[in-house]
């Protein structure tokens, strides 16, 4: 440190020379002549301990409050040292008159004191590192930096000193140093000290010395013994001694490798085999080799030696701690018994080895042998290989000697005799071949470091069941088996050389030359690998022209065997929250949440792995909850979502447009490949895992497996993870610890405080309900009541957290079903008083510790009209578009209450007692203190009146355009009222319009005349308006799919007000537009408006006058279908009242005709067909997909049959039904609109005919029985909602119809069913099931009505095709499965019995005469007909509906959107 100079230009002097970097000197104001001062900065190399997690917090902090205490200036972190003030009264030099005015002038010391606690600031930022660096990151001077630090790593908490005591009884050495060791007892004991619960030195010897290894029991066990007790510095001292001894001693041992000389026995001196050294497996890992070739020294392998491993008695090589050595292979080890000395091999004495015998011969330097040089020059040292009984494996040194051999990536090597160490490069196979026998070698190691090739001869032997004789010029190779010898090899320059190896290939080539292509082989031997077919070759002597590698491009391999590749290490990398967001959508489940979800998306953090979690209802809600999400998140942590990470499904291209408009980075995992996404993906698994176990564990039925996955989801945020160090989500995104006193068993039995809920002081305060999750809006508790199915939200819960309640009473659980209500209750007080397990929140809008679920996101509060501000609430239909207040009280879904639990008992009251609002805690708030702000609630019920759509903007929205419509439109004038006109009245009729998904498309008002005010033949005449049948739109979508047409929606603009009128019409104003200065007058029309009677006629006439204008023909089969033939390109357009289907041959054609019509009427282009008539028509690779899922589901819904169990069949096939069974329903209403509603299911859905056929026949007089069967019914229609029609895309372009009939099926009047179903191709386009209307005497004649039924259908089908100009490649045909009624459309003799079905035989007969229908006979198993005819059983109708192309949607778009994504 510099002194300080005492005037300011020396001080400028030493500034501006940077003289010492640690400290810069400042003077003071040369006017002021104050005394000059220094600041002290310290740089990194002053604090060379860096704080990173808190393990070395004691030490970091003792090198700081040396270095501050020396420097003096400790004071600013203690608060010895305050910050002066940042001004001081005028000094005596002023004048008297600034003085007595109070006159200051700047503090130069205030502005000296901020830098140089700036400085310090700065110094701790920089020394801190990781999770300690963010502590300290918004710290606004160096002692509130200073105690946070210590508040995070020396906090005295009671779960602190107890982790750190259990750390200190755990600890152990392991393999570390005892360095390493002993420091981080030091940290334990610092962190310890730091908390004022400090260690003694006897404690830390114990638990030093409980952490020791066995090697140190020596040490350990004469620490003991003493006396007197021993300090942690000299413990430290005498294990760094032992440590040393141990180091020392391993050393010595790693340098007595066996060698050929060192040879262990039993206590014979001869006759035993050759022995390894078992206790010198304490050297470095490698394979060691003595050369033990029969005196000839060689310095090649020998048997393996590992540093820390060994081997084992399984034969299996181990490392460290006994565990499994990283080798690709495992190598076999004979095992001998050993003595306990060893025996000299030149003299053999006991005591020693030949290397250090007294016998042992001089080296002569003329012919003394070399390691890894060979003395006779005539031995090719790259093809012979040479036998080795030192060896422990085969080695060679030219890889072309393997035939199957593969790289080596184990840590081993080869340890030669004079202690060297050489590399292993490759591991494989080869074969020695001779006249007679093939030889194999396995797990010969390759290194090209060795000179020659050996052969381990104990392997050898082992491996091939042989023995070896030695004798000095040659040896034998013997069977063991039979005695015979296999080989005879020489001796060469005192080496064993193995004979010339002859190939079998070699010998056939003697015979024949013909030698065949290793692809030819390839393709013989099915196409294996190419390291295969090399061991075969060399194996068994293959005879190969040339073995190339050529066949690695083999285009039968490459198509066959393609496989995914492997995957790297991912290159994602983030330094802060929401750089990353992982997101995926999971569902739909196959049950539907208590609050009607069926999905879920989840957003991951890259960086902290904290997830959030939302239950969805539909799969279009994931953009709107991003929106809320990201605008949520990004508010509460200050930062911009950067990157988001997703597949390509549907949802997550939808998503794609609002990433795009916010410009966030939006990456997609390329298709069919949910690797790139398995943060997400392997999250959907934890999550769903925690959940179901919860449930499980609870007895819960799945109903609630919404809330159990919110809670899961809860539960992950805080829990460690490998992935972060052991550290939770939790804690790296919020910087603190969760409160884990909160957390409670889920499921269990629970009592809430309910008092502000009675309803008289002698109501219980509580009641038993279940918990089912943490509140989050609240820092409470979530409470279900069973028997009201309430949701209640509480802080004050006591739990009894062994009981379950669903567990305990299984039979009270109930199917609860979903109820639209809408009145707010009461306002109900509660008390706020504090309780210590509970967790506060520090951020009232979004609790970090509640940030997972999805009304946290989307708070959406409802009206206040003339309620007070309300705290209890009721749940209305929760979605991600629909959230509620921060609620007290949710309602689920109600169901009957329980049998088993009796209701209360009302007190009964005095007969004058006067009820008032104070006496049930119900208080008007005063004015003054009413500082809520009521939000805007977007409207999800449809108003009944003028008076409710007039309280929400978007429908007086929608009124003020269908009014401006109108008015621009020029519908009416105004006139004076008379006497003698009609008036007609008017009403507003409102409408929400939504998506097939469910979604709100848009509110639509529309003004309807009273027609029923209208008078016949004074106001109106004619009032036929034609729409276009469903089989003329079935047959021109099959037309449109199989040509690959493009297929167009239109909707006309106020369509009925485009019509003129030829009569006089009065109308009343509009309600709520009535004008202002002429209130008595009333409208007279000029154009049709909705609700008169003539006004769908006047709007057809109008749109066909037009149409004919420019060339369209009107179809004579159907007055709704226009066609036009023009240029040779075909346009068809079908009419159903407003909605227009527009396709054809050429789609510039298309185009320019919508154009011309966008000119003379008000059109709406809504682009390819999706959703017409409430049927979804979605693309897909195999054709056009038909479905009324959503019709369906809302007819569930309708009947609260949303939750029913689903069943296979419509109809039961055992049970048939009968006018007169069960008793009579009081209110037929509901059963004759549900299947008036089932009737429109057959736009698409043949499956259900006979079912809905078969129920209308009780429309007069239904009973309880039938409306059972119209709830199975149902049932199965919730089992197969997502079912549809398939219009196919590549079919023929024939019509084919199968007839059925089901004789005298009726039991009330014994009349048979008829039913047909017509195909155009593989596409069915109509289809029929009805009652005959008389009695059939047999069933050839049931058969024969059911095939003129068909053929008439038939009949005006081909009209219509041939006015569509589509010919007929062949004549129709009928199918039948009746024989007598086949016969009889061909036999041209007319039966006597017959003759009362004159008109259907003549008619049919006609015309297979004509050939322009056939009838063909086919089996009952084929007849597709079957099942609308009567029951059938779920195998049967399973087949059935397969057959007639109704088929589960969701495989069917599964494969659409693959089909997108790539």
């Amino acid at each position: 440190m510099t002194n300080p100079t005492s005037d300011s230009s020396a001080s400028a002097s030493a500034a501006s020379s940077s003289v010492s970097p640690q400290v810069v000197l400042l003077g003071a104001n040369n006017t002021n002549q104050l005394q000059a001062q220094t600041l002290v900065a310290i740089n990194s190399t002053q604090v060379p301990i860096k704080l990173t997690k808190g393990d070395n917090y004691a030490a970091w902090r003792s090198q700081f409050e040396n270095l501050l205490f020396g420097y003096g200036i400790m004071g600013f972190l203690d608060g010895t040292k305050p910050c002066p003030p940042a001004t001081i009264p005028a000094p005596a030099s002023i004048s008297a008159v600034d003085q007595q005015s109070g006159m200051t002038v700047p503090n130069p010391e205030h502005h000296l004191w901020l830098r140089q606690d700036r400085l310090l600031l700065h110094a701790i930022q920089v020394s801190c590192m990781g999770a300690a660096q963010s502590i300290v990151t918004r710290s606004t001077t160096s002692a509130q930096a200073w105690t946070k630090l210590a508040a995070t790593y020396a906090n005295r908490s009671n779960t602190r000193r107890l982790g750190l005591l259990d750390s200190l009884t755990n600890v152990s050495l392991a393999d570390k140093s005892v360095a390493e060791y002993m420091q981080g007892i030091k940290n334990i004991l610092d962190n310890l000290d730091l908390i004022g619960n400090p260690i003694d030195d006897g404690a830390t010897v114990i638990h030093t010395l409980n952490g020791l290894g066995p090697a140190y029991l020596p040490l350990a066990s004469a620490i003991r013994a003493r006396d007197t007790p021993i300090s942690f510095d000299e413990l430290y001292d005498k294990l760094l001694d032992h440590e040393s001894f141990l180091n020392r001693d391993g050393s010595k041992k790693s340098e007595s490798v066996v060698t050929a000389q060192f040879n262990q026995r039993t206590n014979s001196r001869r006759g035993r085999p050759y022995q390894g050294n078992s206790s010198n497996n304490m050297g470095s890992n490698h394979y060691q080799n003595s050369g033990n070739n029969h005196g000839q020294q060689q310095n090649y392998g020998h048997a393996p030696s590992g540093g820390r491993g060994s081997w084992n008695q399984g034969n299996q090589f181990r490392g460290p701690n006994q565990s499994h050595s990283p080798s690709n292979f495992q190598w076999r080890q004979q095992q001998y018994n050993h003595a306990s000395r060893p025996i000299c091999q030149l003299c053999d004495k006991i005591g020693h080895t030949a290397r250090v015998c007294r016998s042992r011969p001089q080296p002569s330097s003329q012919a003394w042998p070399q390691a890894n040089h060979m003395t006779s020059d005539q031995i090719d040292s790259r093809n012979n290989w040479i036998l080795d009984s030192g060896a422990s494996h085969h080695m060679t040194s030219d890889l072309q000697n393997l035939s199957l051999h593969s790289e080596y990536g184990g840590p081993e090597d080869i340890m030669v005799g004079d202690g060297k160490t050489i590399p292993i490069t490759h591991t494989g196979s080869t074969s020695l071949h001779t006249s007679t026998k093939s030889f194999p070698l396995s797990h010969v190691l390759c290194s090209p470091h060795i000179s020659h090739n050996l052969i381990s001869v104990s392997k050898f032997c082992t491996h091939n069941n042989t023995s070896i004789e030695f004798f000095p010029d040659c040896f034998l190779v013997k069977d063991l088996t039979t005695g015979a010898s296999l080989v005879r090899g020489r001796n060469e320059g005192n080496l064993y050389i193995w004979p010339k190896s002859v190939s079998p290939a070699t010998l056939l080539t003697a015979t024949s030359q013909h030698q065949v292509s290793s692809l030819a082989w390839h393709q013989r031997l099915g196409h294996p690998s190419l390291q295969v077919l090399r061991h075969l070759v060399s194996s068994h002597g293959l005879p190969v022209s040339k073995l190339e590698s050529q066949f690695s491009h083999c285009h039968a391999c490459l198509c066959n065997k393609s496989h995914k590749l492997p995957f790297g290490i991912s290159t994602l990398h983030c330094n802060k929250p929401l750089e990353i967001l992982f997101t995926d959508v999971w569902g739909p489940a196959h049950l539907s949440s208590f609050d009607n979800s069926r999905y879920y998306v989840i957003f991951v953090d890259y960086f902290s792995k904290y997830t959030w979690l939302y239950p969805l209802k539909h799969k279009s809600d994931v953009p709107l909850v991003f929106k809320r999400f990201k605008t949520l998140v990004e508010n509460f942590f200050n930062t911009q979502i950067k990157t988001v990470y997703s597949d390509g499904s549907g949802e997550a291209q939808s998503l794609g447009h609002v990433l795009a408009n916010f410009g966030i980075q939006h990456l997609k995992s390329p298709p069919h490949t949910p690797e790139h996404v398995g943060t997400a993906e392997r999250k959907h698994r934890h999550v769903v895992e925690t959940a179901l176990s919860l449930l499980h564990h609870a007895s819960m039925p799945l109903r609630f497996w919404s809330l159990a996955f919110q809670t899961a989801v809860y539960l992950i945020n805080r829990m460690p993870t490998k992935v972060l160090l052991h550290q939770n989500p939790y804690s790296i995104l919020f910087h603190k610890d969760p409160n884990y006193r909160k957390l409670r068993v889920f499921g269990c039995l629970c009592y809430p405080w309910l008092r502000p809920y009675t309803s008289h002081k002698l109501e219980p305060r509580s009641k038993p309900c279940v918990f089912v999750g943490y509140s989050i809006e609240h820092n409470a508790y979530l409470c279900l009541d069973r028997i009201s199915h309430r949701i209640y939200t509480s802080r004050h819960v006591v739990f009894v957290e062994s009981v379950f309640p669903f567990a305990n009473h299984p039979s009270t659980v109930t199917q609860v079903l979903p109820e639209q209500v809408s009145n707010w209750l009461t306002n109900l007080t509660s008390n706020t008083t504090h309780q210590p397990d509970i967790e506060c929140p520090a951020v009232p809008n979004l609790q970090p510790d509640h940030a997972t679920y999805l009304p946290d996101m989307l708070h959406i509060s409802l009206p206040n009209t003339n309620s007070p501000m309300p705290t209890r609430s009721v749940i209305h239909d929760p979605s991600p578009a629909s959230a509620l207040l921060p609620t007290h009280v949710q309602l689920l879904p109600p169901s009957p209450p329980p049998t088993a639990v009796e209701p209360p008992m009302r007190p009964v009251s005095p007969p004058r007692l006067i009820q008032t609002r104070s006496k049930n805690n119900i208080f008007k708030p005063k004015t003054i203190l009413d500082l809520h702000t009521t939000t805007h609630t977007t409207p999800q019920s449809e108003p009944n009146s003028l008076l409710q759509a007039r309280k929400f903007p978007e429908w007086r929205q929608a009124m003020s355009v269908e009014y401006d419509a109108l008015v621009k439109n020029s519908t009416w004038e105004l006139v004076p009222a008379h006497s003698s006109q009609n008036v007609v009245g008017c009403k507003w009729i409102f409408r929400i319009k939504r998506h097939p998904d469910g979604s709100v498309a848009r509110y639509k008002a529309r003004l309807v005349a009273k027609g029923f005010h209208q008078r016949p033949g004074i106001d109106f005449t004619d009032t036929f308006s034609p729409v276009v049948k469903p089989v003329t739109v079935r047959l021109i979508l099959t037309i449109a799919v199989t040509n690959g047409w493009s297929l167009r929606q239109l909707d006309v603009n106020n369509a009925f007000l485009q019509g003129t009128l030829s009569d006089d019409l009065y109308m009343e104003q509009p309600p709520g537009f009535t004008h202002s200065t002429l209130p008595n007058h009333v409208c007279k029309l000029r154009k049709a408006i909705y609700g008169l009677r003539q006004a769908p006629r006047a709007w057809y006439n109008e749109l066909r006058t037009f149409l004919l204008s420019t060339g369209f023909v009107n179809s004579k089969s159907d007055t709704s279908l226009f066609t036009l033939h023009q240029s040779g390109h075909t346009l068809y357009l079908l009419v159903y009242v407003d909605d227009i289907i527009v396709t054809g041959s050429s789609d510039l054609k298309v185009r320019q005709f919508i154009a011309t019509l966008a000119q003379r009427f008000s059109l709406k282009d809504l682009g390819p067909i999706s959703y017409f008539l409430g049927v979804e028509a979605t693309a897909t690779s195999r054709g056009l997909f038909l479905s009324q899922q959503k019709y369906i589901r809302d007819l569930l819904t309708k009947t609260n049959m949303l939750d029913s169990n689903p069943v296979s069949t419509p109809l039961s096939a055992t049970e048939s039904l009968k006018l007169a069974d069960g008793s009579s329903l009081t209110d037929a209403t509901q059963y004759r609109q549900v299947v008036g509603s089932l009737q429109y299911l057959s736009l698409t859905r043949p499956d259900v005919s006979f079912a809905v056929n078969k129920l209308s026949q009780f429309m007069h007089r239904p009973t309880t029985t039938h409306w059972n069967a119209v709830k199975r019914v149902l049932r199965y229609l919730k089992g197969s909602q997502y079912h549809g029609l398939l219009i196919h895309r590549k079919s023929p372009s024939h019509l084919h119809a199968f007839a059925d009939s089901d004789w005298a099926g009726d039991p009330d009047d014994r009349r048979s069913t008829t039913a047909y179903i017509i195909f155009l191709g593989s596409t069915p386009v109509s289809w029929s099931s009805k009652k005959q209307h008389t009695v059939a005497r047999s069933s050839t004649e049931a058969e024969f009505r059911a095939i003129a039924s068909a053929a008439a259908e038939l009949n005006w089908l081909g009209h219509l095709l041939s006015e569509l100009r589509i010919p007929a490649s062949t004549s129709p045909v009928i199918y039948c499965d009746n024989a007598g009624a086949t016969y009889v459309c061909a036999n041209p003799i007319f039966h006597s019995r017959m003759k009362h079905i004159a008109i259907d035989f003549y008619f049919v007969r006609d015309q297979v005469a004509r050939k322009q229908l056939r009838v063909a006979h086919v089996h009952t198993n084929d007849q597709l007909a079957d099942s609308l005819t009567k029951p059938l059983n779920r195998k049967q109708f399973s087949d059935h509906r397969f057959k007639i192309s109704v088929l589960d949607g969701c495989s069917i778009l599964r494969g659409h959107n693959r089909k997108e994504e790539s």
